[in-house]
This record gives structure tokens, sequence and C-alpha cells, in this order.
């Protein structure tokens, strides 16, 4: 698969297995945002202070995907966000059905992050 097609894929994935953020929990799709070797996926949910990024790297030296959850009020720099679910280039599957499991993972073990309860070191 092309890198092209493999981004594209990532992007109508990540919408599709990451949707229930918005129907479910309140947050607005904020954008895709696309550099040469990395694609995001923003959601926001400005009432409970969360914004949630999912990116994939695809540069050789980079790790891949990861969910990174931040507190806008406090920050969104780097440094200032949690994440505890990553799937490691190596460990990625083509079709990237680990999207779905990952969506899943966020969904059920951190329920508490995404419903604006708790935040880092609790779940």
């Amino acid at each position: 698969m092309s890198l092209e097609r493999l981004r594209q894929n990532y992007i109508k994935k990540v919408q599709i297995f990451f949707d229930y953020l918005t129907t479910d929990y309140g947050y607005t799709f904020i954008g895709i945002k696309q550099s040469d070797w990395t694609d995001k996926v923003i959601y926001e949910n400005s009432k409970i202070d969360r914004k949630i990024v999912l990116s994939n790297s695809y540069h050789p030296s980079d790790y891949g995907f990861e969910i990174q959850w931040y507190r806008p009020s406090i920050s969104t720099n780097n440094s200032d966000r949690e994440f505890q679910i990553y799937v490691l280039k190596e460990m990625q599957d083509v079709d990237q059905e680990y999207l779905s499991k990952s969506a899943e993972q966020l969904k059920n073990q951190y329920f508490g992050i995404i419903k604006g309860e708790n935040w880092i070191g609790t779940k």
C-alpha cells in the first residue's frame, strides 16, 4: 500500500472508530493536521477541558500511532500531555485494524478521562 493510500485510510478509519467521542461524549471534531510525515486528527470538548489528538507518524525514525490527551486550560504543550495508548510502527497492520482496538481501549480503560472526571494517573 502506498504511503498516500495508507494516510487516507488512517484518516478515514480514525474518524469512523473514534466517532463515539462526538456522538456519546460531546467532543467536537476540530480537524486534521498533516505534515510531511505525520497525520493528526483532533477532537475537543471545551465544557470538560479535554483535547484528544490521534496521531500517526510514518517517518522511519518515528514511533507510529499515539492517542494523546490534554487539558487545554492548563496547556497543550507536549510536555503537559498524557498518553497511555500507542502502537509502534512495527506492530501496525496494513489494514490498520489496531485503530478499532485502540478506540475500544480508550473508551473502556480511560472512560473517566474522556468524560472529564479524572486526569493523569487515574482512569
